[in-house]
Formats: C-alpha cells, structure tokens, sequence
C-alpha cells in the first residue's frame, strides 16, 4: 500500500494558500518539520496527526493512503474528504480514551507494585539463605 502523506500535506496546504512555515506554527512545530513530511524523510507522531485531521477536516486514512490530489483533479470536494463525526460519536471516543487513560494508570500502578514486592521477595530469600547458613553453622 502506498503512502501519499507527503504528497498529501503539500496538497492541502498549498489548498490553503498557505506557506510551509506557516502551517508549522500552527502546530507549533520547526520550520523545516513540514518539508521533511511533503518530501517524505520524516513522519508526524500519531498526536500530531490527529492534529492535522481536525485542521484540515480529512479523514486519517484518506491523508496518509489516497491520492486526494489524483482523486479530485487538484480540487477538494468536501462531499469525499470531509471528515466528521455526530456529537455523540465523539463523546463516545473521548469516554473510551478516558478509560484507557485510566486502565493504563492502574497497570503502571500494578507494575510498581509488582517490582516492589518482587524487591521484598528477593530480599526474604537472601534472608533465608543466611538463617540457613548459619543454622547450618550452628548444627557443627
């Protein structure tokens, strides 16, 4: 499957009448960052990309795995591009992230607490080992 991401940004920003630097600030990102996306050295961090979907109203899958320039013969037609989601579909997601949020917390939580009571495992054997040791000595 081929990746038009690059041809992609460079399309829509150009849509917009807008300049690379320009469309950096706006995610506050480096000035040659969007360069190195249109020519295809560099990739944006999934954060990023969401952030590129709600600003230019098009569908992940559409930026990064379809042609759009190809697709509408250099001209955006909402009616294929547009991307939007009903209000409750999106209260939705947010409630599903909230969630994972919350469940990634509570393993990295449940993780701590396994290191520590491995710590306090490992300790106790040590401990048994010297009582052994010296009950050992103490059968001479």
């Amino acid at each position: 499957m081929e990746i038009y991401f690059g041809k992609n940004i460079n399309f829509l920003r150009n849509q917009r009448g807008m300049t690379q630097e320009a469309l950096a600030q706006v995610f506050n990102l480096g000035d040659t960052t969007i360069g190195g996306w249109e020519n295809g050295s560099s990739f944006p961090h999934f954060r990023i990309l969401v952030a590129i979907r709600e600003f230019f109203e098009v569908d992940l899958e559409r930026i990064v795995f379809h042609d759009l320039l190809r697709e509408t013969n250099g001209y955006v037609a909402e009616r294929d591009v547009l991307y939007t989601r009903p209000d409750d579909e999106v209260s939705k997601l947010k409630a599903e992230i909230e969630a994972m949020k919350s469940a990634v917390m509570k393993l990295g939580l449940t993780t701590d607490k396994l290191q520590s009571m491995e710590m306090r495992m490992a300790l106790a054997e040590k401990e048994i080992g010297i009582l052994n040791s010296e009950i050992e000595r103490l059968k001479k």
